[in-house]
């Protein structure tokens, strides 16, 4: 990760959920909540949820694995500044089990969800009415 640093404090965890903006697509929700000025806001910080009920532990370390490496692919585009959150879904686990679930599928929801945020460089003029009215 380039300049992104990982999310580590309950209280970042629990700030992002419930003030952040949220997108949920097919596997993924992610959540992200800009930083305060008086903080480094050079870097992201980056943080992934994935709860025992996903499976054992091979399968939940694969998965962070797999939301790691998408943002990392996604990290130039995207804005500095921010605390992001990739919570993955209940659904996801039978999908593993049977094997339709792959490294692309999670790349592909990812890159959604951070747009659907205003994440993603160049895509303000979209969200700034919307911002505006909330």
């Amino acid at each position: 990760m380039k300049s992104t640093k990982s999310l580590k404090k309950a209280f970042d965890f629990r700030k992002t959920l419930n003030y952040g903006n949220f997108s949920k697509g097919k596997y993924v929700a992610v959540y992200a909540l800009k930083r305060k000025k008086t903080e480094n806001c050079e870097e992201n910080l980056f943080g992934i949820c994935v709860s025992k009920k996903h499976g054992n532990s091979v399968t939940r370390n694969k998965l962070k694995r797999w939301a790691r490496e998408a943002y990392t692919n996604c990290e130039d585009t995207l804005k500095k500044g921010y605390l992001v959150i990739a919570l993955y879904k209940k659904d996801i686990r039978e999908d593993y089990d049977s094997g339709k679930i792959s490294y692309e599928l999670i790349l592909k929801d990812m890159e959604k969800c951070f747009e659907e945020i205003g994440l993603k460089e160049g895509i303000d003029a979209k969200w700034k009415s919307f911002l505006l009215v909330w």
